[in-house]
């Protein structure tokens, strides 16, 4: 006679648990400390690079504290959550109580690993980080709008302090660039929310968790495309100004870029529409070949545009 056995739940091995705490995937946020560098054309400084290097190192342990923190403070929420319950907190592959020491240990090797190898205005950027990161994963994530402009605050953060500590001049028309197109990235990943609340008949109690309502679809989405085609204005005018600028040799071929980025701006929001994005553009677009095609092309305008300058 046969007995059948109790279903036994089972946990990744602890290390790999977490690393997955950790989200080292989204340490690819912080390339953009390279922006700065990138735009200037001066990739080709080895110094400047490894100055680059130590801000990436020091603003992914940072991030990855937060995370650590964030996860910590959402475990009730992500546990009834379709796809978040599989975090190592919320399915108890790592205990509640390891989550503030790991933070704390991560919080140090950042700032500690800054103060030693970059200068004092990274240090005090990326501190503003941690606060404001901090901020958002127990306070502003609820506000409606506040919490799409922090993101897009956040991620020009990163450029900011890319510069900073590179000692860098940064363009006020990348910043500009960076908050409308990460502004548009913030309003897709709440309209993927809100799009998978209303097609599945989640629980709309989690909506409310966030500020937004199912109802509040349409003005997303309209507040998304809005920005999002606001980033390909803020470049246009900037590939017209280049045009009396000695920074590109051959400035026309920018307008390349422009047209790359309408298209991967109407294709992301069309994606989105059809409920595509799994409420991630920035996972989306790092697996997604289309946007691959279209850095590729972009870095080859980019590249024809500078010439021999």
């Amino acid at each position: 006679m046969s007995h059948s056995q109790p279903a036994i739940e089972r946990h990744p091995p602890a290390a790999f648990a977490l690393l997955k705490l950790l989200r080292p995937w989204q340490w690819v946020k912080n390339l953009l400390v390279f922006a700065p560098l990138l735009f200037a054309h001066q990739l080709s400084d080895s110094a400047l690079i490894m100055q680059g290097i130590f801000a990436f190192i020091s603003l992914s342990f940072v991030a990855s504290a937060v995370y650590v923190i964030n996860d910590w403070a959402d475990v009730e929420a992500d546990r009834l959550h379709p796809t978040k319950k599989r975090r190592p907190v919320a399915s108890g592959a790592v205990s509640r109580k390891a989550c503030w020491p790991l933070a704390v240990a991560l919080l140090g090797m950042g700032v500690g690993l800054a103060t030693w190898k970059t200068n004092a205005n990274f240090v005090y950027t990326l501190l503003t980080y941690f606060v404001l990161t901090t901020g958002y994963t127990f306070y502003f994530k609820r506000i409606v709008i506040v919490d799409v402009l922090l993101l897009a605050i956040l991620y020009t953060l990163r450029i900011v302090s890319g510069g900073l500590a590179t000692v860098t001049p940064v363009s006020e028309w990348l910043l500009a660039f960076s908050m409308f197109i990460f502004a548009s990235l913030a309003f897709a990943k709440r309209y993927s929310e809100l799009y998978r609340v209303d097609a599945e008949g989640s629980d709309r109690d989690e909506t409310n968790r966030r500020g937004y309502r199912v109802t509040d679809l349409p003005g997303v989405e309209m507040m998304g495309i809005v920005t999002g085609y606001l980033s390909v204005l803020v470049l246009a005018l900037y590939v017209k100004r280049d045009s009396d600028d000695s920074l590109y040799a051959y400035p026309q071929f920018l307008w390349g870029v422009c047209v790359c980025m309408m298209y991967w701006v109407s294709r992301l929001w069309i994606r989105a529409r059809r409920g595509e994005l799994n409420e991630d553009p920035v996972a989306f677009t790092i697996k997604d070949p289309a946007s691959w095609i279209v850095g590729v092309i972009c870095i080859a305008c980019a590249a024809f545009a500078a010439g021999g300058n």
